[in-house]
Parts: structure tokens; sequence; C-alpha cells
């Protein structure tokens, strides 16, 4: 049997490698996936006010149509009995409340406030890709210098 060829021990160089592998992926997950996925529930919470909103001013409209015909009915002199009283009120009440609900989706989607906490996502979003993008160079440069090491090894036998 012939003696088996000489060659260079490489199974630690190969374990640190597979630690850097690990480690890169753990980075990842940490600082840029999980960003990601915060920013997908924040664009959703987000669409789903603008959705709030427009289906509010829709019930806004209708409101209105009906508020519009009591006025018009009161202005011209109609006399009203006491449910249809029951009925203007609430009609009104609700065109009212619809009104104040309305400006308030309105200025959380448009207001300062959100204006603020989208500049602070910007930040949030730059510090993370920065974090993982120097993770990123860590594990870069510690695989070169576990290749460096093996190869100084290889050169010295």
């Amino acid at each position: 049997m012939k003696p088996e060829p000489g060659r260079v021990n490489v199974v630690k160089e190969f374990q640190d490698w597979a630690s850097a592998c690990e480690a890169e992926a753990g980075e990842y997950h940490d600082h840029l996936a999980n960003q990601i996925k915060f920013e997908l529930q924040d664009v959703r919470a987000f669409l789903e006010v603008v959705k709030q909103r427009d289906d509010c001013a829709a019930r806004l409209a209708k409101a209105k149509t009906k508020a519009d015909k009591w006025r018009t009915e009161v202005a011209s002199g109609s006399t009203i009995n006491d449910k249809q009283i029951q009925q203007k009120e609430a009609d009104l009440a609700s065109e009212d409340d619809l009104k104040n609900l309305l400006e308030v989706l309105t200025k959380m989607i448009l207001g300062r406030e959100i204006q603020g906490v989208w500049s602070q996502k910007i930040k949030t979003f730059r510090k993370t890709v920065l974090d993982f993008a120097t993770a990123q160079l860590e594990t870069t440069n510690r695989l070169s210098q576990v290749w460096q090491s093996m190869l100084s090894g290889a050169s010295a036998q």
C-alpha cells in the first residue's frame, strides 16, 4: 500500500470558515432582514390608515347627502314628526362625527407627526444598513485571514 501523499491540514481553517459563515447569517438576520421586515409592517400599517381614511371619506359623503336633505327639508318649512326629528339628529351627528374622524385620520397621514416618524425610520434604516455592512466587512476580513493562514501554512511545508 502506498503512503498517503502529503497534504496541508486545513480542518481548523474550514471550521473557522464555517463559524464565520454562521456568524454572517446571524448578522444578516439581526440587521438587515429584521429591518426590512419591520419596514414592511410599518408600510402595511400606513396603507391601512390610508384605507381607513378613504373609507371614512366615502361614509362622510353619504352622511353629508343625508344631512343636506334634512337641511333642505327644514329650510323649506316642512314639518317633521318625532321619529323624523330623531333620525335628522342622528344623521347630523353622524356627519359631524365622520367629519371629525376624517380630520384626525388626515392629520395622522399628512401631519408633522408622520414626517417625524418617517425621518426617524430613514435614520434607523441607514444605521442598520451601515451596521450590517460593517459586520460584513469584519466577516470578510476574518475569512481572508483564515485563508491567508492556511496559505501560509501550506507554503511553510
